[in-house]
């Protein structure tokens, strides 16, 4: 594989391509014997060869140097590693020398501005597996990299959301918490170290319904979107009431790998419509008829009594007109919201 001289590459015929994965990659090479570049660009026709100067070319996927083109660039190497941490940025050095000579020679460069040695003469197939090996390294980093980023976007936006976010592991037993957002703390009182590894059932309390408990885990237990208002309690043991959504997310495999659960605190809802329904009740119970005006004085509530004197119909209209003059007036007196009374 040699025509003579220990720095050149075999010179041959035989093409192997190795792995590729889908659009050609940049090399960029610093190789300063002309004929062992001329070698190189067509062992790797396949891909986009650039030359790499006093900077690495951007988009460049792997550099290939020799000893001296790698001192002529060692330092555009280190700043290009820099630029596209977190992913692998590869090196490869081809020279003449055994790989043994060559690891102890380059051995502080190693990691930092060299990643893999490939001794000459050496088979092409041999030269490309290695390039192809350092693709494979960078293709990889790089959508390691991307996932990363996109986890920590998501993270991001998951804590900066104003409702709690929980994800449960669906293949373990029990359904343990693998992650809380800080709505999820705030909202609970918890810590994350305190609930990650348990399941989510630590919420609950003696006020908390067994009825809607039941519904929440049978569509947990039947893979489907299932929501319901429960009462929960924070560390502290306040109790709050808390809309549950739990949402099944599938893996790659199509099978149920999380539920992710969204938790929003409602209680002040809830005391709200608690308030109301027992206003409602007590309302209902006067034997007074009572009148509910808008600041139209259009009648948009009447308790039973004042169905009885007014009919029906009294719901909706104008208060003048319940009272003009030749309408049947209540035997009772009446109770609007101001606090005056009416007598018949």
């Amino acid at each position: 594989m040699t025509d003579g001289s220990p720095d050149r590459l075999r010179d041959s015929t035989e093409r192997d391509r190795g792995n590729r994965r889908g659009e050609p990659a940049r090399i960029a090479l610093a190789v300063t014997r002309d004929r062992n570049a001329e070698l190189l660009s067509e062992l790797l026709d396949d891909h986009d060869v650039v030359e790499a100067g006093t900077e690495v070319p951007p988009g460049t996927d792997v550099c290939v140097v020799d000893p001296k083109g790698f001192a002529e660039v060692r330092e555009a190497l280190s700043a290009w590693k820099r630029r596209e941490r977190p992913a692998a940025a590869p090196v490869l050095l081809v020279a003449g020398a055994t790989e043994d000579e060559l690891w102890t020679r380059y051995a502080e460069a190693m990691g930092e501005s060299l990643d893999a040695i490939q001794p000459v003469p050496a088979p092409r197939r041999a030269v490309r597996a290695r390039v192809d090996g350092l693709l494979s390294v960078r293709h990889e980093s790089l959508l390691a990299a991307d996932r990363r980023a996109r986890l920590e976007l998501y993270e991001r936006a998951m804590n900066g959301a104003n409702v709690g976010i929980s994800i449960a592991d669906a293949t373990a037993e029990d359904l343990p918490l693998v992650y809380v957002n800080d709505g999820f703390e705030e909202m609970t009182g918890y810590d994350r170290a305190e609930v990650l590894g348990r399941n989510c059932r630590f919420l609950q309390g003696e006020g908390t319904d067994p009825a809607t408990v039941r519904r929440l885990r049978e569509g947990i237990e039947a893979e489907r979107p299932v929501a319901v208002e429960i009462r929960n309690y924070r560390k502290s043991g306040e109790p709050f009431w808390n809309r549950v959504e739990v949402v099944p997310v599938e893996g790659d495999d199509g099978e149920t790998a999380h539920f992710i659960g969204f938790q929003r605190d409602v209680t002040e809802r809830k005391d709200r419509e608690e308030l109301l329904a027992e206003y409602e009740r007590v309302v209902r119970s006067v034997s007074d008829p009572i009148l509910v005006l808008d600041a139209d004085g259009t009648v948009r509530y009447v308790n039973e009594a004042a169905e009885r004197a007014f009919g029906a119909g009294a719901t909706g209209a104008a208060a003048a007109e319940l009272f003009a003059p030749g309408r049947p007036r209540p035997s009772r007196r009446c109770s609007t919201p101001s606090g005056r009374r009416a007598r018949s």
